[in-house]
């Protein structure tokens, strides 16, 4: 059954003044694919690791406050090509060298696009210290973002900070890919009205006249009660795992997706060596093989040309120029023939005699020749009606005495196959 295992990460803060914060117990929920919890409590990321080898996939949920979110206008160009420019595109914005953060942006729409914006040091250490998980899929997203949103109305969290007593974080999703956090100092331990006044003022800056679903644990839930008596644009309710895991998450807004295209390149080799040592000598085997062939026929070559050379010297000592042995032993010996009295396979008697004989196999009771011509070694054949004449069947007759056929300005070319010489 498929199911997703959140785990829900601290503010870099807390994590740049806490040593050993990583071997921290941290919140999870382990959800079934429709986001029902399955089970949810505090455990370390080694003790997660049953869970997160049974999941589909693990999600690190990051505070909102440390994920900055910016919808600008871009020009229409190819995705690659818009994300390396979203540095320049955004760098009056930002407070820090652009070169220390790593931006991540949905599809644009109307020429607009929404950014997240996050600190590539945090990214690389929260993805390290994931790998103790050994995750099938590993995604990043900020907490907000997994809650659930309508046009008309905002939702928003507002909860204890792990580790700190005096904070409060607020988390407000704005639109399907916008989100926003920031942290609520109380400055004592316990909340009260006072403190929870100001966190609605607040949360105003991001809402304005918009309704409010605001989800507050369950321990400061009272105080919010009464304050949202008096405001009709406020509902609270008590916050749960149910909630922070609503909605499904934009795949695009991953805020591992480009370390981990940046990590493409690493490969663990160890765990696949044997394997590639015994493709590699297959391959290396295979190579070896064709090339000892090669060399093997390569040498025989050599020989029978040297042997067909020593023969044509013996027999034609005074023979000067050798170019092609083969063909020119075979010019001597039809030489030989001639000088001879013997036909050879050139002659025109003996062409003109196995025309007949394949032209009368192709033709028992067919067609007739009007007129034969004997020219450079080429008989010219002129057929009465060539209509009647199965080309066809005259060739693979012709072929069985080494000749071949070919028809120009409805006159057939006959001549000497010297591939298929008989």
């Amino acid at each position: 059954m498929a199911s997703t295992l959140y785990i829900q990460m601290p503010p870099k803060s807390f994590a740049d003044v806490t040593p050993g914060w990583s071997e921290h117990a941290f919140p999870f929920c382990l959800a079934s694919g429709d986001k029902h919890p399955l089970q949810h409590g505090r455990q370390n990321l080694q003790d997660l690791r049953e869970f997160s080898s049974n999941a589909t996939q693990v999600v690190l949920l990051l505070a909102s406050s440390d994920v900055s979110f910016f919808n600008v206008e871009v020009p229409p160009m190819p995705m690659q090509k818009l994300r390396s420019a979203l540095p320049n595109l955004l760098e009056e914005q930002l407070l820090v060298d652009p070169s220390e953060l790593l931006f991540v942006c949905s599809n644009p729409v109307d020429s607009r696009c929404d950014v997240a914006v996050v600190s590539r040091t945090w990214m690389e250490t929260l993805l390290q210290m994931s790998k103790v998980l050994e995750a099938r899929k590993l995604s990043a997203f900020p907490s907000a973002l997994a809650l659930s949103w309508q046009s008309d109305q905002i939702s928003a969290t507002l909860e204890s900070v792990v580790g700190i007593e005096d904070e409060l974080m607020l988390s407000v999703k704005t639109s399907m890919q916008s989100a926003a956090g920031i942290p609520i100092f109380t400055g004592t331990e316990k909340l009260n009205s006072e403190q929870a006044a100001k966190a609605l003022g607040t949360l105003e800056l991001f809402t304005g006249e918009k309704k409010v679903q605001l989800f507050v644990d369950p321990q400061i839930k009272s105080i919010f009660d009464q304050l949202s008596a008096t405001n009709d644009n406020l509902e609270v309710k008590s916050l749960d795992w149910s909630h922070k895991v609503a909605s499904d998450l934009p795949p695009m807004l991953n805020l591992f997706s480009l370390l981990v295209q940046e990590n493409q390149a690493s490969f663990d080799w160890g765990k696949w060596r044997w394997s590639i040592i015994l493709a590699t000598s297959i391959v290396l085997i295979s190579i070896l093989g064709l090339n000892w062939e090669w060399y093997r026929l390569k040498t025989e070559a050599a020989s029978l040309n040297a042997s067909l050379i020593s023969t044509y010297k013996n027999l034609f000592p005074n023979e000067t120029s050798l170019r092609d042995p083969l063909l020119q032993l075979q010019q001597k010996i039809n030489q030989s023939k001639k000088l001879a009295g013997q036909s050879t396979e050139e002659d025109f008697l003996v062409m003109s005699g196995q025309l007949a004989q394949a032209w009368q196999t192709a033709h028992p009771q067919g067609a007739q020749l009007a007129g034969l011509e004997y020219k450079e070694k080429s008989l010219i054949a002129k057929p009465k009606n060539s209509g009647e004449v199965q080309l066809d069947q005259l060739r693979s007759a012709l072929r069985e005495y080494g000749l071949k056929l070919s028809v120009k300005d409805g006159s057939y070319l006959v001549t000497r196959d010297n591939g298929s010489e008989k």
